[in-house]
């Protein structure tokens, strides 16, 4: 998923650098209660910066309740 990230990010976007932080940043949800969570931390942090809570529509989402 992240190579997908990636090259999305790179031909929809000006950006050309590095996508993910130095090394690497994995996160694994073994438990999909915890995924709202995640996701509303995340469009809160892009809100925060100014760019809308889901700024890139080709990142879709799946909810499962």
């Amino acid at each position: 998923m992240c190579q997908q990230i990636t090259k999305a990010i790179h031909q929809e976007t000006d950006h050309q650098g590095p996508v993910w932080g130095k090394g690497d940043w994995c996160v694994y949800l073994f438990d999909w209660s915890y995924y709202g969570n995640v996701k509303r931390y995340i469009e809160r942090h892009n809100e925060r910066r100014g760019v809308g809570a889901r700024p890139y529509a080709f990142l879709k989402t799946e909810d499962r309740g």
